[in-house]
């Protein structure tokens, strides 16, 4: 009974401090604000033309079914459906 209530007591202390948090809420516009005019890929756009206007990508990846496929380039990730671009966004900065 004494060990029960030993191990209740020190579950109890070290839970309380594990709840807090602080939720940071930053608007998409004021992100890189520094980055805001880098021209970047539009939705619709495709493969080749991305490559033609912006060069080979630093790296790449695919995942998924329809799969997704993932450019990233020095200061924006460009997002495509198979050949087609989705969305482009910016890589956040370090201050």
């Amino acid at each position: 009974m004494k060990k029960t209530l030993l191990t209740l007591i020190l579950f109890g202390s070290c839970t309380a401090q594990v709840l807090q948090a602080e939720t940071i809420r930053i608007d998409v516009g004021s992100q890189s604000p520094e980055l805001q005019a880098i021209d970047r890929p539009i939705a619709g756009m495709d493969m080749n033309e991305v490559k033609e206007k912006f060069g080979e990508p630093l790296n790449q990846s695919t995942i998924g079914s329809p799969a997704i496929t993932t450019w990233k380039y020095a200061h924006f990730s460009v997002y495509f459906e198979k050949n087609i671009v989705l969305h482009s966004v910016l890589i956040k900065t370090e201050h």
